[in-house]
């Protein structure tokens, strides 16, 4: 139950942040040329910085989980492994590498960072 609720607390801040952006979009407070700007120094400036801070202020000899990391290496290789053999059942060649990149592309080292 720990676990829950430390996963809710990471996600569901961020769940609440997309849906206010989504409602101030349909008031119309918020545009499409504003949304793409402000999203672009998200990922310019402030992200960066919060990574550089958590990994600087890190003990990795405390924090290093050799299983967990080699379950997310398997469980990703085995994800993109899979997404590359459903990609050749598809009937056009020109969308198969962009399916297999979207199938397994997540936004979850972002909300593991939170």
């Amino acid at each position: 139950m720990e676990n829950l609720i430390f996963s809710l607390n990471a996600t569901v801040p961020v769940f609440f942040m997309m849906v206010l952006g989504m409602i101030l979009k349909k008031v119309g407070w918020i545009h499409e040329s504003f949304a793409s700007q402000l999203n672009r120094f998200v990922f310019l400036v402030p992200l960066p910085v919060l990574l550089f801070q958590d990994i600087a202020t890190v003990d990795f000899h405390k924090a290093w989980n050799f299983p967990f990391v080699a379950f997310c290496f398997v469980a990703t290789l085995l994800s993109i492994t899979i997404a590359a053999f459903i990609s050749c059942t598809l009937t056009q060649k020109s969308i198969r590498a962009e399916f297999v990149q979207v199938t397994y592309r997540s936004s979850a080292a972002l909300l593991g960072v939170a």
